[in-house]
């Protein structure tokens, strides 16, 4: 109880990380694309890790000035938007994490969910069949719009998977702060849209707009929708307490607003961390799925694993954590958050 006392008067002058205002500068426009497939073929039942790779593939191609040269030692990368969306340099500013040298990328690649979620089962697809994922751009990304819609289209039609199978981005729509989609007005033949429709949003906004639709109490349930990969002391996590969950999801948040937005300064982690020990878990309904995606950048298979199912947890102080837990929805949490792993849903 001295602890906890403790760390509730260490965060009495901390309030911001309550609320959704430190996330008040941090912008987003979120995308919905569609593509139709143009051949039968065959393709992973989750389809993240190949939507990104074929995206940052098709965005090099389209985006990058010196296609001779590796982005290490290019002399523009910030200058670059494949650089910056898929080679981020951590600002030599950023001092979030100390000792973390890989950058968080500006992007949220989602995509289409599947009951089984990545069993090694494939999706078979048949002519005229329709792929649907969502992207949400973070902080200086969102001026990426034109270069992202062309590097979309060029991955439709040089095609995705083993097969290379083709495809047409056929609709482009824009996410509203309701969350309703808005149509761009795509023309598949023509290749052109309405930009003019889409509009900036701060994760503030949305933060509050989410938080007027959770509940307002001491419980809480949350739902991963693809698997959480999520490792303490390079060991993969099967359970999750609360304690991890808001270390990993803190940790996220912070690289994403140093690198991305305007920064967190003045709060304290490891009295937040002592907070959310007041947490109970109080049922846990997960599986874990062993899986393996293939890397290109490797040039082989790794695990993917990672954890699945519902988490519901109580105590009073969960009403502090509400906001960090609905920029979490956009966000994710854990390893492959980019291309879709770590997803998770606050159950209504």
């Amino acid at each position: 109880m001295e602890q906890a006392a403790l760390s509730a008067e260490c965060l009495e002058d901390q309030m911001d990380w309550k609320t959704p205002s430190i996330f008040d500068d941090f912008s987003v426009l979120r995308l919905e694309f569609v593509l139709r497939s143009e051949e039968p073929l065959d393709l992973p039942d989750f389809l993240g890790s190949t939507l990104r790779g074929a995206f940052g593939h098709a965005l090099k191609n389209s985006a990058c000035q010196l296609p001779g040269a590796l982005c290490q030692s290019c002399g523009i990368p910030r200058h670059c938007w494949y650089g910056w969306l898929f080679e981020t340099v951590m600002p030599s500013r950023s001092g979030g994490m100390n000792g973390v040298q890989d950058a968080p990328r500006p992007f949220v690649l989602t995509p289409p969910l599947s009951e089984s979620e990545n069993t090694g089962i494939k999706r078979r697809l048949r002519c005229g069949d329709q792929v649907t994922f969502s992207l949400s751009l973070f902080g200086n990304a969102v001026n990426a719009l034109p270069y992202v819609v062309y590097a979309i289209d060029e991955m439709a039609r040089h095609g995705l998977g083993v097969d290379r199978g083709a495809f047409s981005l056929r609709e482009l729509y824009f996410i509203d702060r309701a969350g309703e989609r808005l149509s761009l007005d795509y023309n598949w033949v023509t290749r052109q849209y309405n930009p003019l429709k889409t509009e900036i949003f701060y994760v503030g906004d949305l933060v509050r707009d989410r938080l007027l639709r959770m509940p307002d109490s001491g419980n809480l349930k949350l739902r991963f929708q693809t698997r959480a990969r999520i490792r303490v002391e390079d060991q993969l996590q099967r359970q999750l307490n609360f304690t991890t969950l808001i270390r990993f999801l803190w940790n996220r948040i912070t690289l994403m607003l140093d690198v991305h937005g305007a920064g967190i300064t003045g709060v304290d982690r490891h009295s937040i961390l002592k907070w959310a020990d007041n947490v109970k878990t109080v049922a846990a309904s997960t599986f874990q799925h062993r899986v393996s995606r293939i890397s290109n950048r490797q040039m082989k298979s790794i695990p993917s694993d990672g954890v699945l199912g519902e988490f519901l947890f109580e105590g009073a102080e969960v009403r502090d954590f509400r906001a960090m837990l609905a920029a979490g929805e956009l966000l994710h949490i854990g390893s492959g958050a980019s291309f879709g792993l770590g997803k998770y849903v606050i159950v209504e």
